[in-house]
């Protein structure tokens, strides 16, 4: 997690390239903590809908859709 901090301060992640980061880690928790490390870095928020689908819980989903600005659930 350390590592990806420093590899994400000059970098812009397309939700594809996101979501690929939080598939790395195994539970909910570690991924949003992934998300929140990169969510100001995203460049398409309009596909937030493949970071969605890396979640199981459907209370990390809604979380997930906070920090992308997402209002609707499609």
């Amino acid at each position: 997690m350390e590592l990806l901090s420093v590899g994400v301060v000059n970098n812009y992640f397309t939700c594809k390239q996101t979501a690929r980061l939080m598939s790395i880690f195994t539970w909910d928790d570690e991924k949003m903590k992934v998300l929140r490390m990169v969510s100001n870095r995203i460049v398409d928020r309009e596909n937030g809908k493949e970071i969605i689908k890396t979640l199981d819980s459907l209370f990390k989903q809604d979380d997930a859709r906070k920090i992308l600005g997402i209002t609707n659930q499609w």
